[in-house]
């Protein structure tokens, strides 16, 4: 199968999952939730507080469906039949980058809407700036956690283990890193340092759009090296 049929036959596979549009369906029920709160009781929010609580769950659902872009071809012996011949499974690293990349603006413009009806309904300036950025981080967001699970999974071929280890890099280690930036007088340059690991970087500061461009570009950059990475690497995996 040539890269272009493969590209279309994964594109319907994996984004005509009924899943994913409920779960960014309840995403947007969610920061409908604080629109709502702020049209109707007055509440003392604004437009980060409805897209901070659009993420809480999207990128819950970015995690499992990246997960699963890799975990169901191993679990059920998928991958042996693709990775006939070495250029099967190069296509393969590049087929599934560009549906992550798609999965992402999917995601992004869920994450728009919300911030547009809010703009709308309560009268809060809208800014195409806070539209770019929201594009920006959410595709640096399903392409990141995408290709690193990718490069997990060439070491870690149960399905299983991929799903737990997907959850715990999104929800438990940044929580944990941010209880060591609490440890007293941590020298700043380690504070530079952890603040700028994507790991962290990508899941604290999703919610309100906060990524600098320093944060921005180191993101971008260790994902293009693990894309190349696991690309050339591939080849010498044995499934």
């Amino acid at each position: 199968m040539n890269a272009n049929n493969y590209l279309k036959l994964e594109t319907v596979k994996q984004l005509s999952n009924i899943y994913i549009y409920i779960g960014i369906f309840i995403s947007m029920i969610m920061g409908g939730g604080i629109i709502y709160s702020i049209h109707s009781l007055n509440g003392p929010f604004d437009f980060q507080n409805v897209i901070g609580l659009y993420s809480s769950i999207i990128i819950i659902v970015s995690g499992i469906f990246s997960a699963k872009l890799f975990a169901m071809d191993l679990q059920y012996g998928v991958i042996q039949v693709l990775f006939s011949d070495k250029k099967a499974r190069k296509n393969y690293v590049i087929v599934k980058f560009i549906i992550s990349l798609i999965f992402g603006i999917i995601i992004s413009i869920g994450c728009m809407l919300v911030y547009i009806l809010n703009g709308i309904v309560n009268n809060q300036n809208l800014s195409m700036k806070i539209i770019a950025l929201i594009f920006i981080h959410y595709i640096i967001f399903s392409a990141f956690y995408s290709i690193l699970i990718h490069f997990i999974s060439l070491f870690i071929k149960k399905a299983i283990p991929l799903f737990i280890i997907t959850l715990l890099l999104i929800l438990v280690i940044p929580n944990i890193v941010s209880m060591v930036l609490k440890i007293p007088n941590l020298p700043n340059y380690i504070v530079e340092i952890i603040i700028n690991i994507p790991l962290y970087s990508l899941p604290i500061n999703i919610g309100f759009i906060e990524m600098s461009l320093s944060q921005i570009l180191i993101t971008v950059s260790v994902t293009v090296l693990l894309l190349i990475v696991t690309y050339s690497y591939i080849n010498k995996i044995d499934y």
